[in-house]
C-alpha cells in the first residue's frame, strides 16, 4: 500500500488547496482509487499490480488535482443558495424538454457502477433507440422491473450488446432490454 500513499499525498500535495478541503480531496480520491483497485483484485491481479494498475488508470496527480480545483465552487453566501437553484431548474427545464420530446428519458442513477464518471444521484438522459449505440457509449438496459447503467463494448450478432459494468465484462444485453444511450449528464 506504500505506492497508494504516496500516489494520494502527491495529490494532496500539489492540489494547492486549504487543509481541510485539501484532506477531503484525498479521502474522496481514497475511496475511487481503492473501488478500482478492488476491481483489480477481484479479476485475479495480486494486490501490488492492482494498485500500480489502479494508478496508471487513474491518472497524473497534478491534472487530478487540477480538474478538483477547477469544479470546485468558492465558498460565499450566494454560492451557497444560488447555484443549487440554478442547476436546479436547469435540470427541470431539460427534463421536462427531453420527456415531452418523447425520444428521451430521464433516469436518476441510484448505483455506483460507473463511478467515479458517473456519480451516484447524478440525473441523465437518455435517447431511446438501440441503433444508435456504439462501443464506448454508456447505455441504459432493464433487465425485469430494474433499469441498470453500463459501458457498451460492440454488438455480438447485431441483436445483442457486450457490455460491461461494475468491473465486469461479458455482459449481453438484448436489443429488447436497451433503454438506449446516455447523452446528457446532470448533477
Amino acid at each position: 500500500m506504500h505506492d497508494r500513499a504516496r500516489y494520494l499525498d502527491t495529490i494532496t500535495e500539489v492540489s494547492g488547496l486549504p487543509r481541510t478541503e485539501a484532506e477531503r480531496l484525498r479521502t474522496e480520491m481514497a475511496d475511487h482509487l481503492d473501488g478500482l483497485i478492488r476491481a483489480h483484485v477481484e479479476r485475479g491481479l495480486c494486490e501490488g499490480d492492482a494498485i500500480r494498475r489502479a494508478i496508471r488508470e487513474f491518472g497524473e496527480p497534478a491534472l487530478l488535482a487540477a480538474a478538483w480545483r477547477e469544479a470546485r465552487v468558492p465558498y460565499s453566501p450566494a454560492a451557497r443558495y444560488i447555484l443549487p437553484a440554478f442547476k436546479a431548474a436547469v435540470f427541470f427545464l431539460l427534463a421536462g424538454w427531453a420527456a415531452n420530446v418523447g425520444a428521451y428519458e430521464v433516469y436518476k442513477v441510484a448505483g455506483r457502477s460507473l463511478e467515479p464518471a458517473i456519480r451516484q444521484g447524478t440525473h441523465v438522459i437518455v435517447v431511446k433507440r438501440a441503433e444508435t449505440v456504439r462501443a464506448g457509449d454508456v447505455v441504459v438496459y432493464r433487465d425485469g422491473e430494474r433499469s441498470y447503467l453500463a459501458v457498451a463494448d460492440g454488438w455480438l450478432d447485431g441483436k445483442s450488446l457486450s457490455a460491461h459494468r461494475n468491473g465486469r465484462s461479458g455482459l449481453a444485453i438484448t436489443r429488447e432490454e436497451i433503454v438506449g444511450r446516455v447523452v446528457c449528464l446532470l448533477p
